[in-house]
């Protein structure tokens, strides 16, 4: 399990999270969205935007801050 904290500006909110390194980046932005209602979003740590293809554990760090960003284009893809 990875704990982490999701920030959103937008709201000046922030939410505590545990997820198994299992999962992919992918469900975390499902659920994100899903709690927040507002659409689509990028989920950014130290500037970079995370692959939604990659394993949470393999992105995030213990104690890591993850921004949600507001996303309005068609296609997201990560480097």
């Amino acid at each position: 399990m990875v704990r982490f904290t999701l920030r959103d500006g937008r709201r000046a909110a922030s939410i505590r999270m545990e997820m198994p390194e299992s999962e992919k980046i992918e469900e975390l932005r499902e659920t994100v969205e899903e709690y927040w209602g507002d659409g689509r979003v990028l989920l950014v740590r130290d500037y970079m935007v995370l692959d939604p293809e990659k394993n949470i554990g393999d992105s995030v760090d213990e104690n890591d801050v993850i921004d949600v960003i507001p996303y309005m284009g068609t296609k997201i893809s990560a480097r």
